[in-house]
């Protein structure tokens, strides 16, 4: 009975290490992900009624602090980001036409 219990606490030890990094995109996905934002971040800039989204980290354009956040999140995450910040962009080009 023993030997079971050490198999099962060594196997979620491993789990639980082994998590963390199975979840966290890889860095070539991560530097288009910064890359991406920092352009996202620069449109807007150049677009008046997009201003009152450069108070928010999300467009930020600070590449490493894009890259380093994207190395802890699920890839499925930044892409979340990503759209969000296409859809803010959307949203503050409409009104500007």
């Amino acid at each position: 009975m023993h030997l079971l219990q050490f198999v099962t606490v060594t196997v979620a030890a491993v789990i639980a290490f082994a998590a963390p990094g199975a979840r966290a995109a890889d860095p070539e996905f991560c530097r288009d992900y910064a890359r991406s934002a920092v352009e996202q971040a620069h449109r807007a800039e150049h677009i008046r009624s997009c201003g009152y989204l450069l108070d928010s980290p999300r467009f930020s354009a600070d590449w490493r602090g894009h890259y380093e956040w994207c190395l802890n999140v699920h890839h499925h995450e930044a892409d979340e980001q990503r759209e969000r910040r296409h859809e803010a962009l959307e949203r503050c080009e409409y009104r500007r036409e």
